[in-house]
């Protein structure tokens, strides 16, 4: 991974995590047909024994697991003691399939309050990925371009990016979900904490906690291909919430200055020979002493554009980092390039800014559609696995309720639900009971489009509600 990274003062270190694995995902590049090259990714603590183990034992999902063995270790960021140790093999399946990857390391952190015991709980990652009749059929799965397992301050705003990036062009949605525990079962007492969100589109992980602790989180990165969902990946990370800081920190775009599209992103459009100059600035707060870092994540930019950056420091306050990407045509394409700088104070404490950079021809200006997911069709949406379905009522004023039929388990439906300029307003899992209710909540009046899909596979049934 490329990184810009300018330290203006290394000195004062922060409490480190509990010496043990504090996350990690999967991460796959199909060879052929049949033949995977997998890698497990495990974020530890440089000083712990979980980080001196050379081999991990995984679960391919076909009936067969096997101990794999360390390839790389990626050390720590200055003034950071979190490392990476990459896990690297291949696997050949012997017929057409979907399989789930899997790995359970014994090493989880001790502490963390959004569970119970949770040291006699494994982590657990997995990956999802399919053998296809179609030989010519090739994936890749997203990878993350930093770690997501941050500090964060009691009462202070939270701003981190799951920094994924896809290299076949896919489309990538995200999602928080319940951490799991040993072979993918149900963690004892684990809740999510108030007020943490994950932005479907963009990544974004936002939390303002209340009470400092430890806390664990897991993300899906959903890959989107053809209007069908081709992989889901488990990404596991945690937060270690201080007490007692007073400083802040933020990272901005300042130019060009943008607001908000209509999916809620940050995105610029450009055509081959167009020239984008970015400016990011890292301003803090009582930070004394620093250490204070800004990163410019370069990899997930357009490939074939020319790239140059300019880092510098503007006064013990702030840094600012100045891109430039001149864009060529071999890079159009319908899915958004996006595009990372990092903030970091006091060692642990990130802020992130994302940007989305599209570049496009004259035959891509218009295959943005629904935010770049899938279409929703005006007509109600018809599907092999069918499932029955009511909303009522429909239209609604204060309050509906999305009701399943099925004798499916419908913990494993979700729902979206679009405004009409296509921004997505509310997204959940079904659960046990088999509803959903919608409050109104300050939504406009106008026409809505749901979307329910199935955790494994693609769109199941989508439609229309009518807000009066």
């Amino acid at each position: 991974m490329k990184q810009l990274l300018f330290i203006l003062l290394m000195g004062w270190l922060l409490p480190c995590f509990s010496t043990h694995t504090i996350g990690g995902y999967i991460h796959y590049q199909q060879v052929n047909q049949y033949t995977y090259q997998i890698e497990v990714s495990l974020f530890q603590d440089v000083s712990s024994p979980a980080f001196q183990r050379r081999e991990i034992v995984i679960d391919y999902g076909d009936g067969i697991q096997d101990s794999i063995q360390r390839q790389n270790v990626i050390p720590p960021n200055a003034g950071s003691s979190i490392g990476k140790s990459s896990f690297v093999t291949f696997h050949t399946y012997s017929q057409i399939g979907n399989y789930t990857v899997s790995v359970n390391d014994p090493n989880r952190t001790a502490g963390i309050d959004n569970m119970a015991n949770s040291a006699n709980v494994p982590l657990y990652v997995e990956t999802t990925l399919s053998v296809k009749l179609d030989s010519n059929f090739r994936n890749q799965s997203p990878t993350l371009l930093a770690s997501t397992n941050s500090s964060a301050a009691v009462a202070k705003e939270l701003q981190i990016n799951l920094t994924a990036i896809d290299a076949d062009g896919d489309f990538l949605k995200y999602r928080l979900t319940n951490t799991k525990g040993i072979a993918g079962n149900a963690v004892p007492a684990y809740f999510i904490p108030n007020g943490a969100q994950l932005d479907t589109l963009s990544g974004q992980f936002s939390w303002t906690p209340s009470a400092a602790g430890i806390y664990a989180f897991t993300a899906e990165v959903l890959e989107y291909r053809d209007d069908m969902l081709i992989s889901r990946t488990a990404v596991d990370f945690l937060i270690k919430v201080v007490a007692g800081i007073n400083s802040t920190a933020q990272m901005r775009l300042i130019s060009p200055h943008l607001s908000l599209d209509s999916c809620g992103t940050k995105s610029l459009r450009g055509k081959a020979g167009d020239t984008l100059n970015l400016s990011f600035t890292f301003s803090k707060v009582n930070v004394s002493p620093p250490p204070f870092t800004l990163d410019f994540l370069q990899d997930g930019g357009p490939p074939a554009a020319q790239l140059s950056t300019t880092l510098f420091s503007n006064n013990n306050d702030s840094m600012s980092i100045e891109v430039q990407y001149i864009l060529d045509g071999s890079d159009a394409r319908c899915a958004p390039y996006p595009i990372y700088a990092r903030g970091t104070m006091l060692n642990d404490f990130f802020h992130d800014e994302q940007l989305f950079i599209y570049v496009q021809d004259s035959s891509l200006k218009a295959c943005d559609s629904i935010c770049y997911i899938e279409s929703v069709n005006l007509a109600e949406h018809k599907n092999p696995r069918e499932i029955e379905l009511t909303v009522h009522p429909n239209p609604m004023q204060h309050q509906t309720v999305f009701s399943i039929s099925s004798q499916a388990e419908a913990d494993h439906y979700f729902l979206e639900l679009f405004d009409p300029s296509a921004k997505l307003v509310f997204s959940k899992a079904f659960g046990s009971q088999k509803q959903l209710i919608i409050d109104r909540n300050g939504l406009k009046r106008g026409i809505y489009f749901y979307r329910i899909y199935k955790q494994e596979n693609s769109l199941l049934k989508s439609g229309k509600l009518v807000i009066q």
